[in-house]
């Protein structure tokens, strides 16, 4: 008997041929933990599998990406994927779509503080300190972009922050901008500036000596002042898609992708999505089908109350973007 399918990664809607698909004979869940499986089958490079000379049995069928070399599920961050129910071989046994999904990583910050800043230097050497706060913008080419926020990006986290010292301006002559809001994330390594930009427009921020220090007591040395300049309306290009056989009614969200960098996410209740000013570029399309209606993509949940995960369906057409330009796209799903 033949049992044949196809694995794809849920939150991308790519192939992904390291993993692996196993058969039990248990229905018991814990035996894609405990239980060594009997039969394997690795995926081709489009993620189809196929299962040759098979007994007739029924079988529960699993997906994962061997990374411990055990063949068994063993992490919550291991790519994994299950079908619903079980499977019958018996000769009449339709294709089985799989789609794997790994949680949600949380990233780990390491300190160094423990180290010794002496270990490893020549003997007699100097040793200097700085003391200097430093951090780095997101301006490309000093220039900010009119859609997104001024962020400074800083190599420790901030120990104190007051917003009440960091100031923003316009032009030469300094006038005090319109509505502001100077904000440090949640990590505390960055601050984020948001405000109504002006097109063209030159814009001064200058930051007191004392306005943060990080965790290692840095700080500025003396009063700086940051200047640079906003790009144009004719910088940009305006965006309309047109989307054909979208389904509205699977909550669907829309993935403007450079890479694997989502740069913009907007929830469609209908057919169409404009956006007057959207950066130049190439770009691909997904659609993620949002079932809890919550705008992100969500993994799975295998034990206890099964779920399989949210669907992100890539799009076969890029776009490119060009500036001062009407460019309008239909797009057939």
């Amino acid at each position: 008997m033949e049992l044949t399918g196809k694995v794809i990664l849920a939150e991308t809607g790519k192939i992904d041929t390291t993993l692996i698909v196993i058969l039990h004979t248990l229905a018991n869940d814990s035996a894609v933990v405990k239980e060594k499986p009997r039969y394997i089958s690795k995926l081709d490079r489009n993620g189809n599998f196929n299962f040759k000379s098979l007994p007739a049995k029924t079988f529960y069928i699993y997906a994962l990406k061997d990374d411990g070399g055990t063949r068994r599920y063993f992490s919550d961050k291991q790519l994994f994927a299950f079908a619903d129910s079980a499977v019958v071989v018996d000769g009449k046994t339709k294709p089985v779509t799989l789609y794997a999904w790994a949680g949600k990583q949380t990233t780990q910050q390491t300190s160094s503080s423990g180290a010794n800043p002496g270990a490893n230097r020549p003997k007699g050497a100097v040793i200097t300190t700085d003391n200097r706060l430093k951090y780095q913008t997101n301006l490309s080419g000093n220039q900010q972009d009119l859609l997104g926020n001024f962020i400074m990006t800083f190599e420790q986290p901030l120990r104190s922050f007051d917003s009440t010292k960091i100031r923003l301006y316009t032009d030469t002559t300094f006038t005090p901008a319109g509505a502001y809001y100077f904000q440090k994330d949640t990590t505390g390594k960055k601050i984020l500036l948001t405000h109504e930009w002006k097109e063209n427009t030159t814009y001064n921020i200058i930051l007191d000596k004392d306005f943060a220090d990080d965790s290692a007591g840095k700080k500025l040395l003396k009063t700086d002042t940051l200047t640079f300049n906003t790009k144009k309306q004719a910088d940009y290009g305006s965006l309309q898609l047109q989307f054909r056989n979208l389904d509205t009614a699977r909550h669907p969200v829309l993935y403007i992708m450079t890479g694997e960098v989502i740069i913009k996410s907007a929830p469609l209740t209908s057919a169409g999505f404009s956006q007057t000013l959207f950066l130049p570029g190439d770009y691909e399309l997904r659609i993620l089908y949002d079932d809890n209606q919550n705008g992100v993509w969500d993994p799975g949940k295998f034990f206890g109350k099964k779920k399989q995960p949210e669907l992100v369906k890539p799009v076969d057409r890029k776009i490119t973007v060009k500036p001062n330009w009407q460019n309008e796209f239909e797009i057939q799903l």
